[in-house]
């Protein structure tokens, strides 16, 4: 588990946010239950942070995390908590896995979606309702990624990142869609 400095103890992160078929809040539940087989419903958020060039950051998860680790994906993955609005969630995790602060940065919902996947690794499953946010103007120079939570980042255009799409059981299941969400919003000026 991780902590930030806005939660030292971890007790945000230790409980999802359940959710009925319209995304809507309907309790908790600990993390770690809500995703053991067969899974429950929660809400997450995949965040893409974008420098001003218009790259996307793309982080492989650390080969430690509990699901989907060693995967490449969207720049910060997590759950908000319970009464916690979204932005916030946002400018809580950033730092905890890019170890910087984005306080200052607007956060742009690009569209949600649900979905379903199973990490042969673990065994765990994912039953999210997962919404996608934009951070636009990020300068790379400031990005730390922090061991544990990320092996590595990579700055890359939009057709770099649909490359690595290619080959599945490099990314995680999520990143796909969370790409195409993207590519709807040609006002974002991606790379």
């Amino acid at each position: 588990m991780s902590t930030s400095p806005t939660d030292p103890t971890g007790v945000l992160t230790d409980e999802v946010v359940l959710v009925d078929e319209l995304g809507e809040p309907m309790g908790t539940m600990g993390k770690l239950a809500a995703h053991e087989a067969p899974g429950h419903w929660h809400a997450a958020f995949s965040a893409m942070l974008v420098d001003p060039a218009g790259r996307i950051l793309l982080q492989r998860r650390a080969t430690t995390k509990y699901h989907f680790g060693g995967r490449w994906t969207n720049s910060c993955c997590s759950h908000p908590a319970a009464g916690e609005p979204l932005a916030a969630a946002v400018r809580r995790r950033v730092p905890d896995e890019l170890g910087l602060d984005v306080s200052d940065r607007p956060v742009r919902l690009a569209g949600a979606f649900f979905y379903t996947a199973h990490d042969p690794g673990s065994g765990l499953q994912e039953r999210e309702y997962d919404r996608v946010v934009v951070v636009s103007d990020v300068d790379p120079a400031l990005v730390r990624p922090v061991p544990g939570e990320v092996d590595e980042i990579a700055w890359t255009t939009m057709a770099q990142a649909r490359r690595r799409c290619e080959d599945p059981d490099s990314v995680t299941p999520w990143f796909p869609t969370v790409l195409d969400l993207l590519a709807v919003h040609p006002d974002l000026h991606l790379a």
